[in-house]
């Protein structure tokens, strides 16, 4: 995606991209940092513009496509650091299927470490009942240290516990299968911008042969974490709920429901808020979405609507007493908004 991702993905999300350098308009860039989390959980015309970027920036931490090349073994772009946790825990699962002993005897363990080809490794545990497929409770152990692939450099852990498969995951290949990802400090780097998450999600999964595919993931608890060199951001989601479809054409559509906690840049320590998808955003390849809206609300049921106008620009419109009804409304670029995360 051309916007952040720790997109988990931040799901990321995720990632948990978020990304911390501060811009004009709106008032967002030169509002003053919040002196408690009771205030900052408030949206104003002050704020509206920073918590709408903030709480886009976590979608996009889950909002990243769980397709991508063979290649792409972190699921990290280095050209416009669009990070995904499911993304890069797709790839990771690719990376260590086909790093799989040939001769691994069926309903044991075994293990395997690769070199990464820009240094580091990745360190592989398998246990499988069945060495010719993937059947319910096999498991896959990846642990990266250090590993570097296209610029960017994989550290920590994940590791994917099948419910039920059906055909050979692989990037080029009709399969399916629900499965349990649980990320241990994983953590991404790239372009300067580090992405972390822990956690577990549970994804259903299908690939046809053709290239279309559809996923559903939820979760009870997800923490991710965005640190660059204008500060930091962690967060943690809750009750999340992230589904969405990619065509052979890469037009890709996503909605997701979640509950944000964390220390948001220029919002405060402790703010909570709840985000709502009101229309399926739907996005072509890397450009910006062309179609979108959510809604975010504060416990004092002051909101914001973020509505996605086209490819190039983007309306936040704020209802600031918490009355249902819009009281002020503000119109920016999607390159103005996306510098706010």
């Amino acid at each position: 995606m051309k916007s952040s991702f720790l997109k988990f993905p931040a799901l990321l999300a995720a990632s948990s991209a978020i990304l911390l350098s501060a811009c004009g308009g709106g008032g967002g860039g030169d509002a003053p940092a919040a002196s408690s989390s009771q205030q900052a959980s408030t949206i104003t015309v002050a704020n509206a513009n920073d918590v709408a970027a903030q709480t886009y920036a976590a979608s996009n931490s889950l909002n990243d496509q769980v397709s991508g090349s063979a290649g792409m073994v972190i699921g990290v772009s280095v050209e416009t650091h669009s990070t995904g946790l499911l993304n890069a825990a797709m790839q990771q699962l690719y990376r260590a299927l086909d790093a799989k002993p040939a001769a691994m005897a069926v309903g044991v363990e075994a293990t395997n470490t690769i070199n990464c080809s820009g240094g580091g490794t990745l360190s592989f545990a398998y246990k499988v009942t069945d060495t010719a497929t993937i059947t319910s409770g096999d498991t896959v152990a990846i642990s990266a240290s250090n590993c570097v692939e296209d610029g960017a450099r994989l550290n920590g852990g994940l590791t994917i516990t099948f419910a039920s498969a059906s055909g050979t995951p692989s990037p080029s290949s009709a399969w399916s299968a629900a499965m349990t990802m649980k990320f241990a400090n994983l953590a991404i780097t790239g372009n300067g911008v580090t992405d972390t998450a822990n956690g577990d999600i549970t994804l259903s999964y299908s690939r046809t042969a053709a290239g279309a595919e559809t996923f559903s993931a939820t979760g009870a608890s997800l923490q991710t974490g965005t640190t660059k060199s204008s500060g930091t951001a962690s967060r943690t989601m809750s009750n999340y709920e992230y589904s969405g479809d990619v065509t052979p054409a890469d037009l890709y559509t996503y909605r997701d429901n979640f509950t944000i906690t964390g220390n948001l840049p220029r919002l405060g320590s402790n703010v909570t808020y709840t985000v709502k998808t009101l229309t399926d955003f739907k996005q072509l390849g890397n450009a910006y979405p062309h179609q979108g809206a959510m809604i975010v609300t504060a416990s004092d049921k002051t909101s914001l609507t973020f509505t996605v106008l086209n490819n190039t620009s983007v309306q936040i419109g704020v209802d600031k007493n918490g009355d249902g009804t819009v009281d002020d409304t503000m119109t920016k670029s999607w390159s103005e908004f996306s510098s706010l995360f």
